[in-house]
């Protein structure tokens, strides 16, 4: 079965719009052909307040796992999108289907600090769940406080605090010549196989950190359930890609990331 996700939404940027919805939904397809009807995970009837960006999603399929076949939703709501108010936030959010996507249970806010509403660097962005071998779900994203990750052990019921995976210099929205908008949000991954690297965790994303843009640094971020010696900085031939590798814990809530190593 394939899982999707994605937003609907009709009233943006309309200071009184005739028409206001917003939310997120998923749907599913035996073939990738055709779809069943879509799955509200939180549908906002006749408002854009607050509004729902950015949904991610990702399905246990770990052999090992008490909560194989639950699926995960994980995304951004803004207080009032594109707001300069200081009073106006942004949230990760995140919500659990136990019955293969067929419903949805009521979201759950699983950041800590927010960021701003602006849509921008200081806002809170790229929430791409992972699934880890024994059922373990990693989030991580973007935002004021650099890139930081938090993990659930009991099938995303609840979640621990957010630890820090790395700064990212320059942000997460990064102008590209030729594009009229680029991020570097960041992507996660876990190793879910029986190699030596079992039960890691990676991250990656986009930085300045070499204080060149054109060249659009990719970050990894790694840490390995028995290793947390800090890594050291390699560099590869000038004008390859450059990333960073820090190993995230795959057994225990995970405490202390090492520093970034080049790639």
């Amino acid at each position: 079965m394939v899982h999707r996700s994605y937003i609907a939404f009709d009233g943006l940027r309309v200071p009184r719009p005739l028409r206001a919805v917003n939310g997120i939904f998923t749907s599913s397809s035996p073939d990738g052909l055709t779809w069943k009807a879509p799955v509200p995970v939180v549908d906002h009837i006749n408002t854009v307040e607050p509004f729902e960006d950015k949904p991610y999603l990702a399905c246990d399929t770990a052999g090992e796992s008490p909560h194989r076949g639950n699926l995960y939703v994980s995304w951004t709501r803004f207080d009032v999108y594109g707001s300069k108010d200081p009073a106006h936030k942004s949230h990760i959010w995140f919500a659990r289907s136990r019955d293969g996507g067929r419903s949805f249970a009521p979201p759950l806010r699983i950041s800590e600090r927010p960021g701003d509403a602006l849509d921008h660097s200081n806002t809170v962005e790229g929430t791409v769940p992972a699934v880890g071998p024994r059922g373990e779900v990693y989030v991580a994203w973007a935002g004021p406080n650099g890139i930081v990750c938090v993990k659930s052990d009991d099938g995303g019921w609840s979640f621990g605090k957010e630890i820090a995976v790395a700064k990212n210099p320059g942000g997460w929205s990064i102008p590209a010549k030729g594009l009229p908008r680029h991020n570097g949000m960041p992507v996660t991954g876990a190793d879910q196989s029986r190699g030596r690297d079992r039960g890691s965790v990676y991250v990656s994303w986009i930085d300045t950190r070499h204080g060149d843009p054109r060249r659009l640094p990719v970050g990894i971020a790694r840490r390995r359930r028995d290793l947390e010696r800090t890594a050291a900085r390699q560099r590869r031939s000038e004008g390859q890609r450059q990333g960073t590798a820090v190993r995230l814990d795959g057994g225990r809530s995970p405490r202390r990331l090492r520093e970034p190593r080049l790639l």
